[in-house]
């Protein structure tokens, strides 16, 4: 790093932005605040130039070009590889290329808690900041939940805001360009197969979850599931080292036994029937979080009622309609194999399983184990259907989809009183849709559809 890593001026630096997306336009509109000379570079060439010339000094579309180095520091917007020539001549050139996340955390003073894993990472955090609203803190949520960690920093600056605390959520690609980024308490929730389009192997993909702990220190603390082969093999940092578990192991803050939450002295915390989340997956996702609440010194009064405050987070395993007793689910959330296997375990039987979209090299095989006297239908659609198909063929009757309604009026047809309709794509959605949500949006829009077409057939059948 450079002199502006350690003084952490930014007054007349040049820097350059890259992306000018959420993330990256957040990161411009903090620079300006900090008195830098920004230039934004952005790869696509539609984009709202007025929004560019209000929060750069200089931009460039359609092109990362050379422009980049002529500027004392990068900033990187996490959908951006870095596996391009121009990241290559920077680094030849010693400017310093850093996160949104990274450039942030200079510029605010309040603890961070900071959430990680392959899945359960936006509700673990929502249940964070429900156990923390509980308290006198000012909470501030960002991260990859969708509001950039720039913007809480800016408006906090621009307010004078005292008293807060920060809940990050953070991907492995926020991650993989942070320098000085340590939070007070980080967790790790779990590990598995994902984003192997971006890191081509599971090592690298683990090395760069891994960094959220790399410059914490011994009076933080890492809160990390003790049931994550993974996680346990690759964990290196010189932070106190708190687990979670659903058994009573040695050092566990809390554990579950016979449907209800226990503190380490065997006294009880919440029973399950006082939750509103679904599945042993979301069991983890709480202890972790009241672990980390508990660490942070939160009275189990709080803790308790923050989780009775948390609902299914949008296209979460989100039970969206029903008809003729034919429930839909929504999660759209799920972009990755072990997603799916989650999903698939918070049903008994009874289900169809809609999946499909973009493959990120993602192993299919694996769930075909877990849809064993469950799924009784599978249908896939978007860009990676044949490459899914080809993987899980001749074990339960597949049908292949056009589109999301196609999929969803082929769902209805083959269901009964009973079922359950279940989107949990595995993959991520930039093959139809602009993000997750917008697909999850499209399930929901659809399902209404299909269902208010069917009440008015039902109405017109009883006027006749």
């Amino acid at each position: 790093m450079n002199l502006i890593s350690l003084n952490k001026s930014m007054k007349n630096k040049k820097v350059a932005v890259l992306g000018a997306g959420k993330s990256g336009l957040s990161a411009c509109k903090l620079l300006k605040k900090l008195e830098a000379k920004v230039f934004l570079s952005e790869k696509n060439k539609n984009y709202n130039i007025k929004e560019l010339e209000k929060n750069s000094d200089r931009f460039e579309l359609g092109v990362h070009s050379e422009k980049i180095l002529d500027n004392e520091l990068i900033v990187i917007s996490p959908g951006i590889s870095k596996n391009k020539d121009i990241f290559k001549k920077a680094k030849n050139k010693n400017i310093p290329i850093i996160s949104e996340l990274e450039l942030s955390s200079w510029f605010t003073h309040f603890p961070i808690i900071a959430i990680t894993g392959s899945n359960g990472k936006t509700t673990t955090t929502k249940i964070l900041e429900n156990i923390f609203k509980e308290t006198d803190l000012n909470v501030f949520i960002s991260g990859n939940i969708g509001i950039p960690f720039s913007e809480i920093v800016l408006n906090n600056i621009e307010k004078n805001v005292k008293n807060g605390l920060h809940i990050i959520e953070v991907s492995s690609f926020q991650l993989e360009d942070i320098f000085d980024f340590s939070p007070n308490i980080a967790i790790i929730l779990n590990i598995s197969e994902d984003h192997l389009d971006r890191y081509h192997s599971m090592k690298n993909y683990i090395n760069a979850k891994m960094n959220i702990a790399k410059n914490m220190e011994k009076h933080d603390k890492l809160i990390f599931n003790s049931e994550d082969g993974l996680i346990l093999e690759n964990i290196k940092t010189k932070a106190e080292l708190v687990g979670f578990s659903l058994k009573k192991n040695i050092g566990e803050v809390f554990f579950m036994n016979k449907n209800k939450i226990y503190n380490s002295k065997e006294e009880k915390l919440i029973s399950i029937d006082e939750i509103n989340l679904l599945g042993d997956h979301n069991i983890l996702n709480i202890l972790a979080a009241a672990t980390a609440a508990k660490v942070y010194e939160i009275s189990e009064k709080n803790i308790r009622n923050g989780i009775q405050k948390t609902y299914p987070v949008d296209y979460r395993l989100q039970k969206v309609n029903e008809i003729n007793k034919i429930s839909f689910f929504n999660d759209s959330k799920s972009t990755n194999v072990d997603s799916i296997i989650v999903a698939v375990n918070s049903f008994h039987e009874n289900l169809i399983l809609i999946l499909g979209g973009r493959d990120k090299g993602g192993d299919f095989k694996k769930i075909i184990t877990h849809l064993k006297n469950k799924v009784k239908q599978i249908i896939i659609f978007g860009e990676s259907k044949k490459i899914i198909e080809m993987q899980i063929k001749e074990r339960i009757p597949i049908y292949i989809a056009n589109s999301m309604k196609d999929a969803i009026h082929f769902s209805f047809k083959n269901a009964k009183s009973g079922d359950s309709i279940l989107l949990s794509p595995g993959c991520t959605s930039y093959d139809m849709y602009d993000n997750f949500e917008h697909r999850g949006k499209d399930f929901n829009i659809e399902v209404s559809k299909l269902i208010l077409s069917k009440k008015k057939i039902k109405n017109i059948n009883y006027e006749l």
